[in-house]
């Protein structure tokens, strides 16, 4: 059996703790993308569902004229989502009224 020196046993050491600490990021960073996504998921229905009918009715105009851009402008005024958030909203809604292929 080969005699290791005190400084391999320590590199050896350090290496396989780096390796169990990235492994670890790795994970706990896709459970957090997961966690941050369901989120942004119930904010964006809780943003669809607290418009006025009037709101939705305007927006879903603007989609089925093909006006998307307008259409993400208006829910991002009247529901105070950011740009990502307000894209999703209105082509979750499109989708749920049949209207998904004019977004």
């Amino acid at each position: 059996m080969e005699h290791f020196e005190p400084y391999q046993i320590w590199f050896l050491i350090i290496a396989v703790g780096y390796a169990g600490f990235l492994l670890g990021r790795a994970t706990a960073n896709n459970s957090d993308r997961e966690h941050r996504r369901m989120l942004e998921m119930e904010t964006i229905d809780g943003a669809i569902s607290k418009l006025d009918l009037s709101k939705r009715e305007e927006i879903m105009r603007l989609v089925s004229q093909k006006k998307k851009i307008a259409a993400i402008k208006e829910m991002r005024a009247e529901s105070g989502l950011g740009l990502r958030e307000a894209k999703i909203a209105v082509e979750q809604m499109a989708a749920q009224s049949g209207m998904a292929g004019a977004v």
